[in-house]
């Protein structure tokens, strides 16, 4: 309980998920992740970003698939990662709503609701999530040949992380028959974070300090997604044998403006620090019939 998706993967035998939720299976990262059997607005720009931000128990099961079929598309060299979501189908209205609180600052809140009539079957999970994990690093690095103009260079790193995210998913499934049904459904996603790293650099030539410099990175992360489908489902028996037909929009747009700024503590080189400004913006749109 509040756990994200990614927390889940990393669970699974022969998947694992690293520091920055980067999703690996059988320690390839070339993984193609599908939300309920199609590509997703959730991993936009072949990021895992959003499953950090999802909640866990919006989860019906996770299928591994290591020798894929002619049924999916030819990615993922390492096989693929199909997350299903929950589809509640218990009669009658019902759900659940989520809370948790947790240091570093981590907080959550999820609720999954349910309406299912003898026709048809509306359901929705709503989430949002805030998180300030910390991190740090360091590194000495010694360099032994001329082509370097410093002996030896420590960096020592401070890392202060916040994210928050919003995700909004609905969906309606009407039941034509009793083994057939289609499922019209809207899913929507917006999130904030902001990586702000002190680097402190101090570099040698022998044994004496030749510059001391800190370096400010403050990256940010503002990011949209939103996917739309219409799907049509009829299940002949039992033993999987069944006929699909699916429609999709998705897009996503990402906007990342990071303001650089380096200046000098000590300095025997003359350097007199300097300011960046580097701004990425991402944008994209999928269609999908199949």
């Amino acid at each position: 309980s509040g756990a994200t998706i990614s927390d889940a993967l990393d669970n699974i035998p022969s998947v694992t998920v690293d520091a920055d939720g980067a999703v690996a299976l059988r320690g390839n990262g070339n993984v193609r992740i599908l939300i309920n059997g199609r590509p997703s607005a959730l991993a936009g720009f072949g990021s895992t970003d959003a499953l950090q931000q999802l909640p866990a128990d919006a989860i019906e099961k996770v299928e591994v698939i290591t020798s894929p079929s002619a049924r999916y598309d030819a990615e993922g060299t390492a096989g693929i990662l199909n997350i299903v979501l929950k589809k509640e189908k218990t009669r009658g209205i019902n759900g659940t709503i989520n809370t948790t609180v947790g240091f570093p600052d981590a907080a959550s809140l999820t609720a999954n609701m349910n309406l299912r009539k003898e026709k048809y079957n509306v359901f929705t999970t709503l989430g949002y999530s805030y998180r300030t994990p910390p991190g740090n690093g360091f590194a000495d690095n010694i360099y032994l040949g001329d082509e370097s103009v410093f002996d030896r260079i420590i960096e020592d790193r401070d890392i202060n992380r916040m994210n928050s995210g919003f995700n909004l998913n609905l969906g309606m499934e009407y039941f034509l028959t009793e083994t057939s049904s289609v499922t019209a459904s809207a899913f929507g996603r917006t999130n904030n974070g902001e990586d702000i790293t002190e680097i402190v650099s101090t570099n040698f030539v022998g044994n004496d300090i030749n510059r001391i410099t800190q370096r400010i990175e403050d990256e940010q992360e503002e990011e949209k997604s939103a996917q739309f489908s219409l799907s049509y489902n009829n299940d002949f028996n039992t033993e999987g044998h069944k006929l699909t037909a699916d429609l999709q929009l998705s897009y996503n747009e990402e906007f990342k403006p990071t303001p650089i700024n380096e200046q000098e503590t000590i300095t025997n080189t003359g350097f007199d620090g300097a300011r960046l400004n580097i701004e990425e913006l991402e944008l994209q749109n999928e269609y999908l019939a199949q």
